[in-house]
């Protein structure tokens, strides 16, 4: 489990501050929650993390699939496809733009096609960083 307290015994370089999504709750619901309402949400947690915390030096990003609409079991929230490829990208966009290092793990999901947009969300992310690596 994570927490936001600092280790001040041992000030370690790697690894400064947890953060958990408990730290930020926001509160969302199926009915009221829209692709651009639970992005920009998102956006403005990570921008509001990052001006409390702003030595965050590891961001370990969970890629659930339960958000999506035609997941079995569902955190109650109806994020498209689409949505959930989104999402991913401005995780790891944000990382970039901070230099922060990341880790993406992945869980969750288990609709029909979860899996398999899972998957091109991964690839997609992997071809963004490749790319601007400017290998193609």
């Amino acid at each position: 489990k994570f927490s936001n307290k600092r280790n001040e015994e041992k000030k370690s370089p790697f690894l400064r501050v947890f953060l958990s999504v408990s730290d930020y709750p926001v509160p969302l619901s199926k009915s009221s929650c829209s692709d651009e309402r639970y992005l920009s949400l998102l956006s403005s947690t990570l921008s509001q993390a990052l001006l409390e915390h702003p030595d965050i030096s590891l961001i370990i990003y969970n890629n659930g699939g339960d958000v999506m609409k035609n997941d079995k079991f569902k955190a109650d929230l109806n994020i498209s496809e689409n949505g959930m490829k989104q999402r991913d990208k401005v995780v790891c966009e944000f990382a970039a733009r901070y230099r922060i290092p990341w880790c993406m793990l992945l869980s969750g999901g288990y609709g029909d096609g979860t899996v398999k947009t899972i998957a091109s969300s991964v690839c997609d992310v992997v071809k963004m960083f490749w790319n601007d690596r400017g290998e193609a």
